[in-house]
């Protein structure tokens, strides 16, 4: 077998990995995306990868049943979470309970990848977003589907390919299985992101923890050394990585075709930010620290709310204020200038601030007229800087 579906829309969720019965394939980076590579020596050509693929043969989405904005009403987990802690309070919940819980968390090599927890302490691993391509391994696969061969409970949260890949695999232990979908505008190059922390511990040591969104340094790229360190702090829209996954980027080209860029998804809730809300529903009940878009698409996903409706505040939403406010509800991520000459520039030189200054003229542009600001500001005298401001 040569490949298990067109290259240019597999998802890289590992799904055909974790169901070949002899172990003929393996999930590695080719080029700078996951891919999946056939040992030939072992492959008996019995289909079953084909078969199993949620390109080749989509699994069924569920429409959405309601839909609500709702946040923590644990303040400090409100504030350290990414939008309004609505993962981290299910979790706790699940584990509390003696459930399990499955997610995207650092490993030692600081390598985002599936791990799957009844640890209460390992929650915090789950908490905040993870910008880049989650590895989700063969192992992970099997011990999901074990523990509820076990009657275990178990809460899956991913983006939706890995949604709809977990869905097909446990498809016959599913009576415990709780599926989450996180609302996803694509997945970064692992491949990238290594090379860019490589330059971090190189000049720094051991990198213990990077941050995207969440807490003091929200909307920032935080890298983390021993004992909280901040060994980086980099803008959004000045680091090179962040402003080259803002700018989709980074993306495998499966996310630009994205199959489940729509209302309908492969879970039971869908989670994300609820960008659109409305403007005095937001001040009213004060959320600067974010709110969360919760959308049910199952009885499970309604039970799964009602189970922690005492530690959340949660108010019933128009859907329509949510597909307008999420335009991957929508449509799936565009394909944005520079895509395929960073794609292809940067196995070459592997260097993104280069490939940004270089071939990203927005880049290019934004950062130039910040450079020149700072220099006016070395430069003018603080009461000329602040004539200027009152001017404009």
């Amino acid at each position: 077998m040569k490949n298990i579906c067109n290259i240019e829309q597999c998802t890289g969720c590992g799904l055909c990995a974790a169901v070949c019965p002899k172990g003929a394939i393996q999930i590695n980076i080719q080029g700078i995306h996951y891919f999946p590579k056939i040992d030939k020596s072992k492959c008996i050509d019995c289909g079953l990868c084909q078969k199993q693929c949620i390109v080749n043969n989509p699994v069924s989405l569920n429409q959405p049943l309601l839909t609500f904005a709702a946040w923590s009403k644990d303040k400090k987990e409100h504030f350290e979470c990414a939008s309004g802690g609505l993962a981290t309070v299910l979790s706790k919940y699940f584990i509390q309970n003696g459930g399990y819980v499955a997610g995207c968390a650092w490993n030692e090599k600081m390598q985002a990848t599936t791990i799957i927890t009844k640890d209460l302490g390992d929650v915090k691993k789950l908490m905040k977003s993870k910008y880049v391509h989650n590895y989700f391994s063969i192992d992970s696969y099997q011990q999901i589907k074990k523990l509820l061969k076990n009657g275990q409970h178990l809460l899956f949260i991913g983006v939706p390919c890995q949604c709809a890949a977990i869905k097909r695999f446990c498809k016959s232990y599913d009576r415990n299985l709780y599926i989450i979908s996180l609302l996803c505008h694509g997945g970064a190059s692992p491949f990238v992101f290594k090379n860019y922390l490589s330059f971090f511990s190189s000049k720094f040591g051991k990198i213990n923890d990077v941050t995207f969104r969440g807490g003091a340094y929200d909307c920032k790229f935080c890298v983390y050394g021993e004992d909280s360190k901040i060994y980086y702090l980099g803008e959004q829209f000045e680091d090179p990585y962040f402003w080259s996954f803002m700018r989709h980027t980074l993306y495998r080209k499966s996310c630009l075709s994205c199959l489940f860029a729509k209302p309908s998804r492969p879970a039971d809730i869908t989670l994300a930010d609820f960008w659109g809300l409305d403007i005095a529903f937001i001040k009213h009940h004060h959320l600067e620290n974010g709110v969360n878009l919760v959308i049910t698409h199952t009885e499970k996903g309604n039970h799964l709310l009602s189970l922690v409706k005492d530690k959340i505040e949660c108010y019933e939403r128009e859907l329509d204020e949510a597909i307008n406010g999420n335009e991957t509800l929508r449509y799936a991520t565009p394909k944005p200038q520079g895509y395929d000459l960073l794609n292809f520039i940067y196995p070459r030189i592997k260097n993104l601030k280069v490939c940004c200054w270089l071939f990203d003229f927005n880049y290019f542009k934004v950062q130039s007229f910040t450079f020149l600001k700072r220099i006016i500001k070395a430069i003018l005298p603080l009461s000329v800087i602040k004539q200027i401001k009152k001017l404009s």
